[in-house]
């Protein structure tokens, strides 16, 4: 679910709830964007509100219809079990104006409740879930990012990476990176003088991507998979009116090694990538 507000840099603002749902053995099974003016955007304790359907820190509710008329609703909370993580220093944020500043707010917490889509209800009590925020006055030339939500072995465990090259001059300038890790009850995290470039990213295909980073020390590499069909596609606005395509996934799998061990979260890792031109062959309803 997505909570969006939207100012151009000329013309009246608008706001928008967006629902997807994924699952492998349902190949594009739901997907819906309600769109409404930037006064239906209502901030409240904690969160944020849209035409009743509600996002704070501890859990969300909303409901939804598709272009086709199926229905979809949830009434959610949860409870976090980490530490929100900033990708890059704070003191970045001012020039989010120029770019886009992430915050992985909660990148691990329990939830309980339940999503029903078309009378089917599924309970989510004891998934995993993170919440994130982002905002700027413009999208990355192309972006890369990734949220794994427990490994087989290690239910709280995460990981959370982000790699991106600024639209700055053409997308010349070189890509930003961050990683944050939590494995085994260890938490690692990029830093220091080369943070910004902490992760090598290689898209190896249109369904997998390779990274590698040093962490504290560490040595961590890490292949995503993901099929087409696993994915859904959407296009933002810039405020300056230029068209941005998003192919997101919450059901991809992660292979990742840290120092000697090897971890495995699958079919509970998000992945998306981004730019100024769409994926091929990828399913874009919104």
């Amino acid at each position: 679910m997505r909570w969006t507000l939207h100012l151009p840099r000329s013309g009246p603002g608008s706001c928008a709830l967006w629902a997807c749902a994924f699952d492998r053995s349902r190949p594009h099974w739901f997907a819906a964007r309600a769109t409404h003016p930037a006064d239906a955007w209502r901030p409240i304790e904690t969160g944020v509100e849209i035409d009743g359907s509600a996002l704070s820190g501890d859990g969300c509710h909303g409901t939804i219809d598709d272009a086709d008329g199926r229905h979809m609703d949830w009434h959610l909370r949860w409870e976090s079990h980490a530490e929100a993580v900033s990708y890059f220093p704070g003191v970045l944020e001012r020039m989010a104006a120029s770019a886009t500043f992430p915050i992985a707010v909660i990148p691990m917490a329990q939830m309980h409740g339940t999503v029903s889509i078309d009378g089917e209800t599924v309970s989510a009590d004891g998934t995993a879930v993170e919440q994130t925020h982002l905002f700027g006055g413009r999208h990355a030339a192309r972006w890369r990012w990734l949220h794994a939500l427990g490994f087989d072995g290690d239910k709280d465990g995460y990981l959370t990476l982000i790699w991106a090259r600024p639209q700055r001059l053409g997308g010349a300038v070189p890509a930003a990176s961050s990683l944050a890790l939590r494995v085994g009850g260890r938490t690692l995290r990029s830093g220091g003088a080369t943070a910004f470039r902490a992760v090598r990213w290689r898209d190896t295909g249109p369904e997998t991507a390779q990274f590698h980073a040093r962490l504290e020390g560490t040595e961590v590499e890490g292949e995503v998979t993901a099929r087409r069909d696993w994915i859904t596609g959407v296009t933002y606005h810039d405020p300056d009116g230029s068209r941005v395509y998003c192919a997101n996934t919450e059901v991809a799998d992660l292979r990742v090694r840290v120092g000697g061990d090897e971890f495995v979260c699958t079919a509970a890792c998000g992945f998306e990538r981004g730019g100024r031109a769409p994926l091929q062959g990828v399913w874009m309803p919104l």
